[in-house]
C-alpha cells in the first residue's frame, strides 16, 4: 500500500483576502483533489460571506453563507466570535441541565459524581 502526505490543505478558518484569492484557493484544492483521485463534494462545499461574491468549483457556483458550525464552533462572517462563545456557552448550559437528575440520583455516591465531574 502506497501512502500519500496531503499537506497545506485549506479548510474551515482558512481565510482569503479577496474574492480572487478564494477562487485561487478552491482552484488548487479541486486541482490536486482530482490529481489524487479524489472529488469534492459540492453539496457539502460552502463559503462564508459578509457580501455576495462569485465563487466557482468545477464550474458551479458554491453555496454562500453567513455562519456555519465547524468543530462545535459557530464562526459567522460578520459577528467574529461572539456567536461562537454564545452557542458553546448554551451548549454547556443544556448539558449541565440534562445531568440535573443524576447529580440528584441518591444511588450514586458523592465520591462517584465527584469522579464523573472532575
Amino acid at each position: 500500500m502506497q501512502w500519500i502526505i496531503i499537506s497545506n490543505l485549506q479548510f474551515a478558518g482558512d481565510n482569503a483576502e479577496s474574492e480572487r484569492d478564494l477562487q485561487l484557493i478552491v482552484d488548487r484544492i479541486a486541482r490536486e483533489s482530482n490529481g489524487m483521485g479524489m472529488k469534492i463534494n459540492i453539496n457539502k462545499t460552502e463559503v462564508t460571506v459578509s457580501k455576495s461574491i462569485n465563487v466557482l468549483l468545477e464550474g458551479s457556483q458554491l453555496k454562500q453563507v453567513e455562519n456555519f458550525v465547524y468543530l462545535g464552533r459557530k464562526t459567522e462572517a460578520s459577528a467574529g466570535t461572539e456567536a461562537g462563545t454564545g452557542r458553546r456557552i448554551s451548549l454547556a448550559c443544556d448539558a449541565v441541565q440534562r445531568l440535573q437528575s443524576t447529580w440528584q440520583f441518591k444511588g450514586i455516591s458523592y465520591a462517584m459524581k465527584d469522579e464523573v465531574y472532575d
